[in-house]
This record gives C-alpha cells, structure tokens and sequence, in this order.
C-alpha cells in the first residue's frame, strides 16, 4: 500500500488508481449549481478527477479528518453543512439537499471581539486580530515551561520528499509565503503576561525563511550523520513566543530528487494533521511554481478565531457541561491517592 511521509496509508493515492469515482457502475453527473459545487469540493478534498452524484464521501476513501476539511472548503465555497451531515448522508445528491447558504449561518467571528476592550486597547500595531489561548494551547504551554529542559511540546520532524520534476529553493520560498499568507496561525506569537489573560497575537504578516543545506557530494553515512546532528541541534534550539512565526523549516539536499525537509515547530501552532497537510501544501504549490514561473496563490484556510470563539462559548454555557454530566452520571470516580516520599 502507498504510504504518506508519516507512514499512514496513502487514501489519496489509492483513490487515483480509480479513474472515476468508486469505479462502481455508470457514472451520474452532479446535477444542479448546488451538486456541481459540491462536487468540485469533494474532488478537491478527495483528489479525485469526477465526482457521481450516487458516490459515498467514505468509500471514496474519507473519513473523519477529510470530512473536517470538506466542510471547512465547502464553507469558504458558499456551501453551509455539518460534520453531523457528511456522516448522516454520506452520497455527493444527499449531502447536496442539505446543503444551505453560508450566509444563514452566524456572523464570521470578527477580529479582535475576544477580548477585553481595556486589553484591546493596548495591542501592538501590526496586528490582524488578537484571541485567548484555547485550554488545549494553554496545557501545552504549561507543560513546555514548567520544566524547559525536556522540551515537552517542541517538535522537530524530519520528512523525506520528493521532488520528481525538479527543486527549485525560490519556488519552495514562494509556497512557504504563501501558506504563511493564508494561515493565521503561521503568523501567531503569545503573549503569556501583558494583558488580563494570556493572548495569541496574529501579525499581519510574518516572515519563514527556509534554510537550505546541499548534501549531494557526501556519502549516504555523512549524509545521515549530518541530518542527525542537525535535529539535534534544533531540538535544543527552543522558540522566542513572543516571536512570530513559532515554525521553522530547514531542506537538505541528498539527491537530485530526493530531500529531507526538517521542520520544527511548537506544538501550540500544529498538531499531526495540520502538518502533515501543511507538507502537502507546501509540495503542491511549490510544483504550481516551477510548472508556471509565478508566484502561488495563498491556500484559503477557515480562521482558527472561529474555534476559540467555539471552545469559549461552550466553556460559558451550561449545555456542554449539562451534557457530561449526563453521560458520566452513572459512572463511579475513581479517586487516585497521593503516596509519600
């Protein structure tokens, strides 16, 4: 089975060896404005070429992380769904009859609302928007400086790529600008102290130089020797918070198509899955730049402010903490005693 840079089944790739669809019977045009645009959505999150209207999302090889994904493009296209609904539906005709307009959905979250107006008064210039830290960021970062030594949260991943029509370093710079254009989070430092809680300030603009090392002339055991060391010597290299972006990526050159892409980050900025498809970002646009000589476009992304402002809502209400309490009312605790010295 192919695989992705991190070892995972490549699905993409798996789904390219259809030429249409499942594959399953005769293939049924989307039909209407509606199934057309969704379909185009389906395609780009699925990375298949056509899209039946009697097609299933998951044997078309999504699951749970695409279907985040499809409905996050499928907003940004006009096209208001669930998570709930991909699973309840599951075929590209059924999924379209629930489909509404994005523009009867809530208000876009907008930028520097989260905070307290005297904390808002005091922001930096420079500065897109400004938003709490979420509980998950908070824990992380709680972890990462009660003990800075076990570098707790401070990831370096080292990835083999490849780059079958050739590498070009001012291309790989242009896809990396373009992703830090179009995703806040690439742009975000935190503040842990100046204001009344601690806050993530998303910057303008922000600059991720890439770091480039040819180890073509070397052989394979230098070659490994090197990579080593340099991971090590990012893993002891920790991150300004203040400073954005919180992300830094180094290439080594090890044959003419091959790299290994190193890429550091704190964990408050990226988790598995906005990596990994970062990469893949990052590889499609540089070849979008070496195929046509110009600059990439930025990806459109929805804003991470939508999620904190989520997460803060839930926090306030009594309907999440209604919920669990339901759930767990029949459960016994289990009461965990401290031991002495």
């Amino acid at each position: 089975l192919p695989l992705t840079a991190n070892g995972k089944v490549d699905r993409a790739a798996l789904t390219a060896l259809r030429p249409t669809g499942t594959g399953q019977g005769a293939h049924v045009p989307p039909e209407g404005p509606v199934e057309t645009a969704l379909a185009g959505v389906w395609s780009q999150v699925l990375g298949v070429e056509h899209v039946s209207r009697t097609d299933n999302f998951f044997e078309l090889g999504g699951d749970s992380i695409l279907a985040l994904r499809l409905v996050g493009l499928g907003r940004l296209a006009g096209l208001g769904f669930s998570v709930a609904d991909v699973f309840r539906t599951r075929t590209l005709a059924a999924l379209a009859a629930l489909v509404h307009d994005v523009g009867d959905d809530p208000a876009p979250v907008a930028p520097f609302s989260q905070l307290d107006p005297a904390d808002a008064e005091r922001l930096p210039d420079g500065l897109a928007d400004a938003y709490p830290l979420t509980m998950l960021q908070a824990g992380m970062l709680h972890e990462m400086l009660a003990d800075p030594r076990r570098g707790a949260y401070h990831n370096v991943t080292d990835l083999k790529i490849s780059v079958p029509e050739g590498f070009d370093l001012r291309a790989f710079q242009a896809a990396v600008d373009a992703v830090v254009a179009g995703h806040p989070i690439l742009r975000t430092s935190v503040d842990l102290v100046s204001y009344r809680e601690p806050l993530q300030l998303v910057h303008r603009s922000a600059h991720l130089p890439v770091g480039y090392t040819d180890l073509r002339g070397l052989p394979r055991d230098e070659q490994r020797a090197r990579l080593h060391a340099f991971v090590d010597e990012e893993f002891a290299r920790r991150f300004d918070l203040a400073a954005a972006p919180l992300v830094r990526i180094h290439l080594h050159h090890v044959s003419d198509h091959d790299l290994r892409l190193v890429l550091t980050d704190c964990h408050v900025v990226l988790d598995g899955w906005s990596l990994t498809s970062l990469v893949a970002d990052l590889l499609a646009l540089h070849r979008e730049a070496v195929a046509h000589g110009t600059a990439p476009q930025p990806p459109a992304a929805p804003a991470f402010a939508e999620y904190v402002a989520l997460e803060r809502a839930a926090l306030a209400g009594e309907e999440a903490l209604g919920y669990w309490r339901e759930r767990l009312a029949d459960l016994r605790p289990v009461t965990l005693r401290r031991r002495p010295p």
